[in-house]
């Protein structure tokens, strides 16, 4: 199968975009209030003949909170990105341990 396409970008009209051409939707963390947009995101997906279940849901840029990351896995993100800062290998190591303990 093709790669799946997830369109980034502020709701709605990103929203709208990744309905109608996509697989999913990519928000940047922060930005707006996601959690709060997800049940319109499943309205605007029936309202365009589309299952909701099938728009994945990715917050890019998210801070590796635990209240942040279970607020996010209750209401129903697909996946999280975080970011990692530039530094020395043995730093980007530790840090990708202390963040797999989050999961």
């Amino acid at each position: 199968p093709p790669p799946p396409i997830h369109v980034g970008g502020a709701f709605p009209g990103a929203v709208r975009r990744a309905i109608r051409y996509g697989d999913g939707w990519m928000p940047i963390h922060g930005r707006d209030s996601i959690v709060e947009q997800l049940p319109a995101l499943r309205e605007m997906a029936i309202e365009a003949g589309r299952d909701p279940a099938e728009i994945e849901i990715t917050i890019y840029g998210c801070p590796a909170k635990p209240e942040l990351i279970e607020s996010y896995r209750e209401a129903g993100v697909h996946r999280l990105v975080f970011g990692l800062p530039p530094e020395e290998r043995g730093a980007t190591l530790s840090r990708l341990d202390r963040m797999r303990e989050l999961f």
